[in-house]
């Protein structure tokens, strides 16, 4: 499973990745985030694996809230 958290500027303030902090949701996720709403939607984007280190496919939740931006998902070769 993959979490972050951005600011109202689209900053990447939380992420497991250390050097994914202060980068551009936008950059992460490939897609334009000004269509992400409180509603939530899904998103697919290739990022890397924390459990393989391969970049492979990824869906995410993604959800605006306050004015931050949440996002869960998997990728789909993680194992348990």
């Amino acid at each position: 499973m993959v979490a972050f958290i951005a600011d109202g500027s689209g900053r990447i303030v939380a992420h497991y990745n250390p050097a994914m902090i202060g980068k551009s949701l936008a950059g992460l996720l490939g897609t334009d985030t000004s269509e992400i709403t409180e509603e939530g939607g899904w998103v697919s984007y290739e990022d890397v694996n924390p459990a393989t280190g391969k970049v492979e496919p990824n869906h995410t939740w993604v959800v605006s809230h306050d004015g931050m931006t949440f996002g869960s998902g998997w990728h789909n070769d993680e194992t348990n």
